[in-house]
């Protein structure tokens, strides 16, 4: 092999071995960014879109495919909402509602890693999931705990409710003796971009 080549293989190697060191550093580094990517609102606006389903079947914390079920299925109300609680009770008397589920973003200050505080008061124990930036966090019934990282800036925020009681949200850092804040629809947002569905006529 000429001189040539031998040095371009060389300068080849050096740059996959370093490509490589650099990668296994990207790996040591911990950041509070979820893994699951999680694209920022691009109107946000204040709210939370709530979707609330009228499926037959309850199903419990361990059932693993209910977010997929949800997603095959409509919706029988879809709305903004900005209330102080985590409830459909509102919307029973327009329609059937079994299940809520409410999706949007809260904004956070600085990135944590925090301590989510789910509660419900339900004598089906139907329960209540929570995603935090894709992330299950909490899959319970009554009342139940769980971590997730937050990043500064806007954070999706995802609940499941399985019955019509109200659900209470809190949050706080993990470790801190401060009280939790108490989250709700209203201090959040949802994406009010464009859609080509919106202009059908």
């Amino acid at each position: 092999m000429n001189p040539t080549k031998l040095m371009a293989v060389a300068l080849c190697a050096a740059a996959c071995v370093t490509t490589t060191v650099f990668a296994e550093d990207d790996d040591l580094v911990v950041s509070a960014t979820p893994a699951a990517t999680i694209a920022e609102p691009v109107n946000p606006q204040p709210g939370m879109v709530f979707k609330g389903y009228n499926l037959q079947n309850q199903f419990n914390d361990k059932f693993q495919g209910l977010q997929s079920i949800l997603a095959s299925q409509p919706a029988v109300k879809t709305t903004v909402v900005k209330t102080e609680a985590f409830s459909f009770n509102q919307f029973l008397k327009d329609t059937k509602i079994n299940q809520g589920v409410w999706e949007g973003f809260l904004k956070c200050k600085k990135s944590a890693t925090c301590t989510f505080v789910l509660k419900q008061n339900s004598q089906y124990g139907a329960g209540f999931h929570l995603y935090v930036n894709g992330k299950k966090v909490v899959a319970a019934w009554e009342q139940a705990s769980g971590e997730a990282a937050v990043r500064a800036g806007f954070n999706h925020i995802k609940i499941i409710s399985q019955t019509k009681q109200p659900v209470q949200l809190f949050m706080k850092v993990s470790g801190s003796v401060k009280e939790p804040n108490v989250l709700s629809p209203g201090m959040m947002y949802y994406d009010d971009k464009p859609s080509e569905d919106d202009d059908i006529l």
